[in-house]
């Protein structure tokens, strides 16, 4: 039996834009429950399987870009485990907050504070707050993977009461607000595909005003390659020892 795993990467091709269009159909059912009748619950429990679509979306698309993905021992998890697929949202928050924190750097004012009469020490402590202004978006990337970590548990608390010392009701477990923090990892996992469709797209250094950096497809595959090659081989040395 075929699935995702046994695909060659020119037969995902076709395969990551359907998944893709799963996920967005999945949020545009949300936003319509929101709609209709106010059902944070239900809506928030389709945004986490937007969210779960999404993280397949990409990992079939890296795949069918030549990113040896399916190489990882535990790689079947991320189109079978949900848990799994929720701790590779974790890792792209993370990526999505450091691209943040780098644009941010380009576009806050920088601290010019002439605290000591040696200049060096200066430049060192305004590269400090400089930095440190720039790192907020981590900083609220560590807020949003913990409610990634959460995102299993909030899917079933929105479709299922349950009995836990007392009735859990499904309406008051998930609030608004923990709906629209679910939507914005949603839209920003969305962003994070399309940017790597325009990455790694022919004519990706034709979109300057689109993407401050182009990343040549090329040598990010051979730096992830050499990675995953290298931790396949470090675990099969675990396995004979």
């Amino acid at each position: 039996m075929s699935h995702f795993v046994n695909l060659s990467p020119e037969q995902s091709k076709n395969a990551y834009h359907s998944i893709y269009k799963n996920a967005l159909r999945k949020k545009k059912d949300a936003l319509a429950l929101i709609d209709i009748n106010k059902s944070y619950d239900s809506a928030n429990s389709l945004l986490v399987l937007s969210s779960e679509e999404l993280i397949k979306a990409i990992i079939v698309f890296l795949h069918s870009e030549g990113f040896e993905v399916y190489k990882i021992k535990t790689a079947k998890k991320i189109f079978s485990d949900h848990r799994y697929r929720h701790s590779i949202a974790k890792i792209f928050e993370v990526a999505i907050g450091i691209s943040d924190s780098f644009l941010r750097y380009e576009t806050i004012e920088k601290s010019n504070k002439e605290i000591s009469k040696d200049v060096n020490v200066n430049t060192l402590i305004n590269l400090f707050f400089d930095f440190k202004e720039s790192a907020k978006p981590l900083e609220q990337t560590t807020e949003r993977n913990e409610l990634i970590e959460n995102f299993n548990d909030n899917k079933n608390k929105g479709l299922y009461t349950d009995f836990m010392e007392e009735l859990q009701i499904t309406s008051e477990q998930i609030t608004e607000e923990t709906f629209h923090k679910t939507l914005e990892i949603v839209e920003r996992l969305i962003r994070f595909y399309k940017m790597l469709m325009i990455q790694f797209h022919p004519n990706a250094k034709n979109h300057g005003a689109i993407l401050k950096y182009v990343i040549e497809k090329d040598t990010a595959r051979t730096v992830f390659n050499s990675v995953v090659g290298f931790l396949v081989a470090l675990e099969n040395i675990n396995k004979e020892s």
